[in-house]
């Protein structure tokens, strides 16, 4: 399917080059210890993309760039794991240099964590005051 997506129409699926890629990177990442669901289906799904956005179907043609450019782009933030993590194999495989940063946790608050007293005295106002009027449980409080 890369190859003819790519202007290659001399295949139609798959070709056994990218299902040997993929192996590389599955094997890989099991022998790290990570899922094999993980392995075969969140991280093929992210290799294929960044194989596309490379417009070559050849693992060792991709580069750190194109890998930033994915992680950086419009997707879901458990397949920007996955980049990551691509990119981890593939500096392993010693295609790139270097691998990506983790991107920032996004649980995390955003903007500056001011610890000052006040701004803790606040918290606390507002915490006391939840506890004395919320309806859940004395005992769920805690």
């Amino acid at each position: 399917m890369l190859w003819v997506l790519m202007g290659k129409h001399s295949a139609i699926t798959t070709t056994s080059h990218q299902i040997v890629d993929l192996q590389r990177v599955r094997s890989e990442l099991l022998r790290w210890g990570y899922g094999t669901y993980r392995a075969t289906v969140y991280v093929a799904r992210v290799l294929y993309t960044a194989l596309l956005m490379n417009r070559s179907p050849y693992l060792e043609d991709l580069s750190k760039e194109v890998l930033d450019a994915l992680h950086r782009g419009n997707i879901p933030d458990y397949l920007k794991r996955e980049v990551v993590l691509i990119s981890r194999v593939l500096t392993a495989l010693g295609i790139i240099d270097k691998p990506l940063s983790p991107a920032p946790n996004t649980d995390e608050l955003a903007g500056d964590h001011d610890t000052s007293s006040e701004s803790l005295s606040v918290w606390r106002e507002w915490s006391q005051r939840w506890s004395k009027t919320s309806t859940l449980a004395p005992r769920t409080r805690k």
